[in-house]
């Protein structure tokens, strides 16, 4: 089999190769021609990432694709390493501790450690880990807010980032902070970052090897080209959404946070609101109902159960939100990336902004 090496061609030629063979087909994949010519968003994180897809679902074997594209290649052996059946909508964005393990030293390849305790990445980590303080390296210090565009482009290269770097998150609390990391990233438009399934309490419970010194890094060199305005819901939004037919949230928080009997999860300070309570129509669904008990998410049909059923479906405009924003991020990469729905924002606000404003409707 040869294919042309023209990207519409070639994208046309598999999508033909694709359609013959029903056998492959699946009611998720509800796409065109013109999807593919395009390249629209059809449930991927980006186009390649189904033409990588459909390469492997079609046992393309390397030296029949070897006159594609070199960076499509590479895509695919890193998918392929990943394991890309593993049925979510972007299967890529979720690695696990094995293929960490197996990829560690690999050049192109970053790991970074976000965690709630800030002290846990001194205690250990995987061997060559970044570690980011959660409260200084993404918050603005003076402002209630994210870190800016240059203060994020500065992270990034002392922590021997660049613009083409693989990084691979994880942190303690099943990723909390983590995908906190990786929302912001994808805000700020980093192409490649991905979250270990698991985070780190899967990879001390497997027993693998941990460090205590920091790495030495080598600086990367960083430029935000587009900032994702459109992954953050800000105050304003939220409002309006109120009573919106063509929108949906959720609240991620505990039943006694969401109920108002606390303004924070049970084992931390009650702080940060001066009322309890949620923002009217929001649906409860706790950030911990997307993963098992390992902390490792639930299967693809199982986390559209969870949120179908409370009407958060992919026809909507989803918006996400807890109490600083960290939980509602696990959720946000749940929806966006393992069930693929297309407008998912997280309020990163929050309760702490909602439950202090003045004027805004709550219920209990």
């Amino acid at each position: 089999m040869t294919l042309q090496t023209n990207r519409p061609l070639y994208r046309a030629q598999l999508l033909r190769m694709w359609l013959e063979q029903p056998a492959h087909r699946s009611p998720r994949w509800r796409f065109s021609l013109e999807d593919v010519e395009t390249g629209a968003r059809i449930g991927f994180a980006d186009l390649d990432a189904l033409i990588c897809h459909l390469l492997d679902l079609m046992e393309v074997t390397p030296d029949q694709s070897s006159d594609l594209p070199a960076e499509l290649l590479q895509r695919r052996a890193a998918m392929s390493t990943n394991g890309t059946n593993n049925g979510y909508a972007c299967p890529e964005m979720l690695v696990e501790t094995q293929w960490v393990a197996d990829n560690l030293g690999r050049p192109g390849i970053c790991l970074v450690e976000v965690d709630v305790d800030t002290t846990a990445y001194e205690q250990g980590h995987i061997p060559g880990a970044v570690g980011w303080n959660w409260r200084t390296d993404t918050q603005d210090q003076t402002c209630r807010d994210i870190i800016s565009r240059e203060a994020f482009e500065a992270l990034m290269e002392r922590s021997g980032i660049s613009n083409d770097t693989t990084v691979i998150l994880y942190g303690d609390n099943n990723n909390w902070f983590a995908a906190y990391a990786l929302w912001m990233m994808k805000y700020y438009g980093h192409e490649d970052v991905r979250l270990m399934n698991g985070g780190r309490a899967k990879w001390l419970a497997e027993g693998r090897e941990l460090a205590t010194e920091a790495p030495n890094v080598t600086p990367g060199r960083y430029t935000v080209s587009k900032v994702h305005t459109e992954l953050r819901a800000l105050r304003p939004f939220v409002e309006e959404s109120i009573g919106h037919a063509g929108r949906a949230m959720v609240d991620v928080r505990s039943p006694d946070e969401f109920a108002g009997k606390l303004l924070a999860p049970a084992n931390l300070p009650q702080e940060g609101a001066q009322r309890g309570g949620h923002i009217p129509g929001a649906a409860n669904i706790p950030w911990a109902t997307a993963v098992g008990p390992d902390g490792c998410f639930k299967s693809r049909e199982e986390l559209e159960e969870i949120y179908g059923k409370l009407g958060i479906t992919r026809d909507k405009q989803v918006i996400t939100y807890c109490r600083i924003g960290e939980r509602s991020s696990h959720t946000w990469f749940a929806l966006k990336y393992l069930l693929g729905y297309e407008d998912v924002r997280n309020y990163d606000g929050s309760w702490t902004e909602w439950g202090s404003a003045v004027g805004v409707p709550i219920e209990r």
